[in-house]
């Protein structure tokens, strides 16, 4: 896992491409904790692609009683849907029943699919939490030395939470948002692709916006893993030489000390 490589002097990646490589061996060094859960993960993914369909299907009962009892005849779309031979009462009836069934549809989707990634997630990460402390365990006293505690309890502790973290609380939202947002750019494009391009226009400006802000999120993020450290490393040696603390008086000055820390992070 490359821990006895220091932070500091590892060489970061200054754009996607140069961090695919890095991406790719992940995937490839996780890949057996991925592949055990792969049944759990696919019925997943399924829930995930009906949550997204749900939600390209949920405007078309509101059109329906738009063009046809609002303002009937209205729509100049070349793909509008002809019901003038339907009752309207039964059009209404016909559309609240579907907005009732697309909308219980999404959320039962959405249910199955956050919570099997969640399981999931949560399964992979104890796997890699165990083979990670396994790991540390296994490395040379000289290591030990020179790292410090605080700071490879954290690695076991807060940074394999927050892969599960990133894994359900981003990923899974960036993965249906993006499908979605594709979908929603097929249908515009299948009802009007004038319309869909004048849409689409400001795309880059959007795609401009993110690249900086997340390189400012990646900046800012790295800096407050490294204050946590530090402050978990303070901790840590503090209490470890409790004995020696209490005996030299030493409580207020590493109570500041503490403190300060804290107030950084």
């Amino acid at each position: 896992m490359n821990s006895t490589i220091p932070p500091a002097k590892r060489k970061r990646p200054k754009n996607l491409q140069a961090a695919v490589p890095g991406i790719q061996r992940i995937l490839q060094r996780f890949s057996p904790q991925v592949r055990k859960q792969g049944v759990l993960l696919t019925i997943s993914i399924i829930g995930l692609f009906v949550e997204v369909l749900a939600r390209l299907l949920e405007p078309w009962p509101l059109k329906l009683i738009f063009d046809n009892i609002i303002v009937p005849g209205a729509s100049a779309t070349p793909r509008s849907i002809p019901f003038s031979d339907v009752e309207p009462a039964v059009l209404l009836i016909g559309s609240a029943v579907a907005i009732i069934g697309v909308a219980a549809l999404q959320a039962g989707a959405a249910y199955v699919s956050l919570v099997g990634m969640s399981l999931a997630a949560s399964r992979i990460v104890t796997e890699i939490r165990a083979e990670l402390y396994v790991h540390l365990q296994r490395l040379s006293l000289s290591f030990h030395y020179k790292a410090k505690s605080g700071d490879l309890i954290t690695r076991i502790t807060s940074d394999i939470d927050r892969l599960r973290d990133v894994t359900v609380t981003a990923a899974v939202p960036l993965l249906v948002n993006t499908v979605t947002l594709v979908g929603m750019v097929g249908v515009m494009f299948f009802m009007d692709w004038e319309l869909a391009l004048i849409a689409i226009a400001i795309f880059p400006l959007f795609i401009l916006s993110s690249i900086n802000i997340t390189k400012r999120i990646h900046k800012v993020a790295r800096q407050q893993r490294k204050r946590e450290g530090v402050m978990a490393a303070a901790a840590a040696e503090a209490i470890g030489a409790i004995k020696v603390v209490q005996a030299l008086s030493l409580e207020d000055m590493l109570e500041e000390m503490f403190s300060r820390e804290t107030r950084k992070v």
